[in-house]
C-alpha cells in the first residue's frame, strides 16, 4: 500500500472515531440524486424475531468509510445481533476482501452504532449498491412506535467519506417494520386460585370473516371456555375440547361479517390454588387460521402469553362467629365491625371461628389490644376483640367485635335486675360481702370505679321505674 493511501485510510478511521461533529467538514445539503441509507422492513409477529437489512442505495461515489447510529425504542424492540453483510469483524479483518466492520448496541439506551472502513487503502471501496449489515430484532409489543431510525440532524450520526477523505452527502430512507400478530393474548399477573378472563385480540392484515385456532395451556392453568366479547357480541363461537386436552375454537357469523381488529372474544382460565408467587404459567394459541369473504385462508404463527403468579392480596374472612355470642349485625366479608352483649360471664372460654377467604392468608387475635388466641376469656364490661387477617402480600384487614359482658345493676350476677340486687349492693357498700369482679362492674352504675351510695340510689330509681 502506498503511503498516500495509507494516510487516507488512517484519516478516515480518525474521522469515523471522533464523529463528524468534531471534524472540519460541514453537513451538506441533500439532493434528489443523493446516495441513501435504506433501512428495510421485516414482517414479524409479536414475540418473534425479525431481521432488518441496512443497505446503501444510489451509490454514485466510491465509499471508503462510514459511521452511523441507528436509534430504536427499547420498550418496543430488543436487538439480538448486528451482522455485517459487507465487512468483516475481528482483528484479522484487514486480510478480508471487504475490509473492517465493527458495531456496538445498547438495549437500555436504544442505539446501534456501526462503523466500516476500507483498510486496504482503496481496494475494497463500496462502489455499487450494497447491503451493509443487518439487525436482528425481537419485537416486544404489537405496535412499533419507533422503528430503526437515524437522526441525521446530528452530523456525527451519519458520516460517509470517499477515497479522497471527502464527506459524501447521504440521505436516509426508513421503512417501518410491519408487525402482524394475528390472534394473541396479553401477558398479565394473576393470583393463585383465581378465575381470570383474558381478551382474545385480533390484529390482522386481511379482513377475516372467520377464525379458527387451538387453545393449549399448562396443567395449572385450566382453560374453562370462551365467550362473546361485548365489542363483538354478534359472533358465533363454537369450541370443543379434544382427547389430547387441546380446545379447538371456531369464530364467525352466518352473514360473513368482517371481524374488526381488536377484542374478538373472552377466554376464561382457572388458576390452580396451590401455586407459589413468581411461578409462570403459559397459554398458547396455535394452528391459527383466518379466512376472508372469498374463502381464502391464511395461516398465522402461534402466539403465547405468560401469567405470572403474584402474591395474593385477599385479606378477607369468609366466615366469622364466636361461641355463645350472637352478633347484632349479619356477617359479611366487607363488614368489619360487630357488636354483641352477654348478660352473664361465660362459663368457659369463648371460641373464635374465623375462616379466611384465601388459604395463604394468616390470622392473629387480640383481646383489648393484647395478643390472644382463638379461645378468649372476656373481662367484665367492655371487650374489644380483634381478628387480624394478613394476606400473602402483607395486606391486612381487621375485623372487630365489641362485646359487653354483664348487666349494670345486676349485683348478684344472675342476668336480671330485681330487689335482691339492691340488697346485695347494700352488703357491698357496708363491707358485709366482697363483690366479684363481675359483680363490682355490674354494681358500679356511674362507672367511677367504686360501688357507692350514688350507685345504690340509682339502682333503687331503676327498680321504681320497672
Amino acid at each position: 500500500m502506498s503511503f498516500h493511501k495509507y494516510a487516507k485510510c488512517l484519516l478516515a478511521i480518525l474521522l469515523i472515531s471522533v464523529g463528524l461533529s468534531q471534524s472540519p467538514f460541514k453537513a451538506l445539503a441533500i439532493n434528489n440524486n443523493s446516495m441513501e441509507v435504506f433501512i428495510g422492513s421485516g414482517h414479524v409477529q409479536t414475540y418473534e424475531q425479525v431481521t432488518v437489512p441496512v443497505a446503501l442505495h444510489n451509490v454514485s461515489k466510491n465509499v471508503a468509510a462510514y459511521n452511523m447510529q441507528l436509534d430504536f425504542n427499547p420498550a418496543d424492540v430488543e436487538v439480538i445481533a448486528v451482522t455485517p453483510n459487507y465487512g468483516t469483524s475481528g482483528s484479522q479483518c484487514y486480510n478480508s476482501d471487504s475490509s473492517c466492520f465493527d458495531s456496538r448496541y445498547s438495549n437500555n439506551e436504544g442505539w446501534i452504532r456501526a462503523m466500516w472502513v476500507d483498510e486496504s487503502g482503496g481496494n475494497n471501496l463500496i462502489s455499487a449498491d450494497t447491503q451493509l449489515f443487518e439487525v436482528t430484532l425481537k419485537v416486544k409489543n404489537g405496535h412499533v412506535s419507533q422503528p430503526l431510525t437515524i437522526d441525521s440532524t446530528k452530523a456525527a450520526n451519519l458520516l460517509f467519506t470517499d477515497d479522497e477523505i471527502n464527506p459524501i452527502s447521504v440521505a436516509v430512507k426508513n421503512e417501518e417494520p410491519s408487525v402482524n400478530k394475528g390472534l394473541y393474548m396479553e401477558s398479565q399477573a394473576v393470583q393463585a386460585g383465581q378465575t381470570i378472563t383474558v381478551p382474545l385480540l385480533l390484529e390482522s392484515d386481511i379482513k377475516p370473516v372467520a377464525l379458527q385456532f387451538d387453545v393449549q395451556s399448562s396443567s395449572a392453568l385450566a382453560f374453562k371456555g370462551v365467550q362473546n366479547s361485548i365489542i363483538n357480541n354478534e359472533l358465533t363461537i363454537e369450541s370443543h375440547m379434544q382427547s389430547n386436552g387441546i380446545t379447538r375454537v371456531l369464530v364467525g357469523s352466518s352473514s360473513n361479517k368482517e371481524i374488526e381488529n381488536g377484542e374478538v372474544a373472552i377466554l376464561q382460565f382457572e388458576v390452580d390454588d396451590n401455586l407459589s408467587s413468581d411461578e409462570i404459567l403459559q397459554a398458547t394459541l396455535n394452528k391459527i387460521k383466518m379466512a376472508d369473504k372469498s374463502g381464502l385462508e391464511k395461516n398465522y404463527s402461534e402466539q403465547s402469553a405468560t401469567f405470572t403468579i403474584k402474591k395474593n392480596t385477599n385479606a378477607n374472612l369468609s366466615q366469622l362467629s364466636l361461641s355463645g355470642v350472637v352478633f347484632n349485625e349479619k356477617f359479611s366479608p366487607n363488614t368489619l365491625t360487630y357488636s354483641s352483649k352477654l348478660l352473664t360471664p361465660p362459663n368457659e372460654p369463648i371460641e373464635i371461628t374465623a375462616i379466611k377467604a384465601d388459604n395463604k392468608a394468616t390470622i392473629s387475635y387480640k383481646l383489648n389490644d393484647t395478643s390472644a388466641s382463638e379461645a378468649i376469656i372476656p373481662v367484665p364490661g367492655k371487650n374489644k376483640i380483634d381478628i387480624i387477617v394478613t394476606a400473602e402480600d402483607g395486606t391486612k384487614t381487621t375485623y372487630t367485635v365489641n362485646l359487653i359482658v354483664g348487666l349494670k345493676g345486676d349485683a348478684d350476677v344472675n342476668g336480671k335486675i330485681d330487689l335482691n340486687d339492691w340488697v346485695a349492693m347494700s352488703h357491698f357498700i357496708v363491707g358485709k360481702k366482697t363483690p366479684s369482679v363481675q359483680a363490682k362492674w355490674n354494681s358500679d352504675l356511674n362507672d367511677d370505679g367504686e360501688i357507692s351510695l350514688g350507685d345504690w340510689v340509682s339502682l333503687a330509681n331503676r327498680l321504681l321505674e320497672q
